[in-house]
């Protein structure tokens, strides 16, 4: 004898994932963490950028969370712009 499942088995659709409660919303798509600008990202790294413009990505970065992400230069970088009122510090609450 079969037995049906507790749950029906459905498709997702791409772009959504599987709602694990019951009901006919699709869960939210989970958002892609921040990255910067590659091509920002190198111009840094090659020092091409005017010091606004590597204020700005930084701030960029700061905003957004990437700068916590990479290698530690990028976090120390930032803290250094904070600590010196060129860049604030984004508002976390938890």
């Amino acid at each position: 004898m079969f037995h049906k499942p507790a749950h029906r088995d459905t498709v997702t659709p791409p772009g959504q994932v599987r709602n694990p409660i019951p009901g006919n919303a699709p869960a939210p798509v989970p958002q892609q963490p921040a990255t910067p600008d590659i091509y920002t990202l190198i111009r840094f790294e090659a020092g091409e950028l005017s010091s606004e413009e590597a204020i700005a990505f930084i701030q960029d970065g700061i905003d957004t969370g990437w700068v916590w992400k990479l290698q530690g230069f990028y976090g120390r970088t930032a803290q250094s712009l904070i600590n010196a009122g060129h860049c604030t510090a984004r508002c976390v609450r938890h």
